[in-house]
């Protein structure tokens, strides 16, 4: 068996098998985010696949944008236009959970391109304010800290300031039960 291989999950494979389209992209619009904060990227783009054949009227789920947007970062960059988009559409929609995985998205397109590290203040600034709400699960918390803390270490310069967010990543990767944001304090501490 290839360690590397991902497969859909249950109840994602029976769904497929059955043909129940609503309730497959119902269920990966829920659990899409919190696999985009947990940075299982090959996992979401893995459950996208099968949706690749029915017709653009069934995909018009927000949440399903944002994660084919950092599916297809995969193969290369995110489309920080398009991220710019989802953003402003889940702040107008008061959706603070899908506005962070987008502000975390922003801040990682930015890193992935490293060419113009000014370019981190929009979505640091929208990293900030997204913290000071407590309309925000623990795991998107710690998600955002996670690129918080990457924004004061690499485009601020700041090493103090970002110790101290992964000191506040971790505890809030702990309150969420998240295994790959406690790895990533562990790389980045």
């Amino acid at each position: 068996m290839d360690p590397f291989h991902v497969s859909l999950r249950e109840p994602y494979q029976t769904c497929a098998e059955e043909g129940e389209w609503e309730k497959y992209i119902s269920l990966l619009s829920k659990e899409g985010l919190a696999w985009w904060f947990n940075m299982e990227i090959p996992l979401i783009k893995v459950h996208l696949m099968p949706l690749a054949s029915l017709p653009a009227s069934a995909l018009t789920d927000p949440h399903l944008s944002f994660l084919s947007v950092t599916a297809e970062s995969l193969g290369g960059l995110m489309c920080i236009d398009r991220l710019e988009q989802l953003y402003q559409g889940f702040m107008v929609q008061n959706n603070m959970e899908a506005a962070s995985a987008t502000a975390g998205a922003g801040a990682a397109a930015i890193w992935d391109r490293g060419t113009d590290l000014g370019a981190f203040e929009k979505w640091y600034h929208r990293i900030c304010k997204l913290l000071e709400t407590d309309r925000i699960s623990s795991l998107a918390r710690a998600s955002l800290l996670s690129f918080k803390g990457l924004v004061e270490m690499v485009g601020h310069g700041t090493l103090t300031r970002a110790s101290e967010t992964w000191r506040s990543q971790l505890y809030w990767a702990e309150q969420a039960h998240s295994n790959s944001l406690r790895l990533f304090h562990a790389a980045a501490y």
